[in-house]
């Protein structure tokens, strides 16, 4: 039987955090994940796309967007303290951002226990409010965080990614992963809720009444992980550009 999909938002992009042709990438396609998630979806809002493409993707004008929204962002190397992306100065990114390119930014929500040095209990993300959002006319970028299955109930997480969510249907979540591991492929994910677990983050430890695997992307084992799960998801609204 075919698995009839619910929601699926084909306008979003799917540019790689390893693209070569993008130039800021290349010293560090490791890290950028954050960045790029974001982009592939604000890229959609700039209403006159056919002209902004008109010669192919114009990796000048992509570069010259990736690299100053990692710059908002504070995105770090992969041979800095804590390279990546901390989830609030992503936020804080998308703002900027869209006031510097005339994007109007309707709303921005976040849901999630780990946001950069913030772990929060009782802000957890969960499917329905995720489906909801998207539903509405949000764009989803979801914090991923590795973790390594310690035993049955304690998940000890080791790094983090960034993803872009474009699809569901009532078994999983489709997802655009910038990473160079998912060959620009839009992935299934299924989600696999964990109950009366423990995440553990460097020194802090948090118990939780449940946790959402995603059961399909492909982990990044450089980590020592073998699960993937949400740590946080953001939601936001933008109205498209106009030249």
């Amino acid at each position: 039987m075919a698995v009839l999909i619910e929601k699926f938002n084909s306008s979003i992009f799917n540019i790689s955090q390893a693209d070569p042709k993008i130039e800021i990438l290349l010293s560090n396609p490791d890290t950028y994940c954050g960045p790029v998630a974001v982009i592939n979806t604000l890229l959609a809002k700039y209403q006159d796309i056919k002209n902004f493409f008109r010669h192919g993707p114009n990796e000048t004008a992509i570069n010259k967007l990736v690299t100053r929204l990692s710059e908002i962002m504070k995105t770090q190397g992969k041979n800095s303290q804590e390279p990546g992306t901390k989830a609030m100065d992503l936020i804080n990114g998308i703002i900027q951002f869209s006031a510097e390119e005339n994007l109007n930014l309707l709303e921005l929500n976040h849901r999630g226990w780990f946001a950069g040095e913030i772990e929060n209990p009782n802000n957890l993300t969960n499917t329905e409010w995720i489906k909801k959002k998207l539903c509405s006319g949000f764009d989803i970028v979801l914090q991923v965080g590795w973790y390594r299955r310690s035993d049955h109930t304690k998940f000890i997480r080791t790094g983090g990614h960034y993803v872009t969510l474009v699809g569901y249907d009532q078994q999983q979540l489709y997802i655009n992963d910038p990473s160079k591991r998912s060959n620009r492929q839009t992935k299934e994910a299924t989600v696999l809720t964990h109950f009366n677990n423990q995440l553990i983050n460097k020194n802090l430890r948090q118990g939780f009444s449940n946790c959402l695997e995603l059961k399909g992307l492909d982990i990044n084992s450089n980590y020592g992980a073998d699960t993937a799960i949400i740590d946080g998801a953001i939601a936001y609204k933008v109205q498209k550009h106009k030249f």
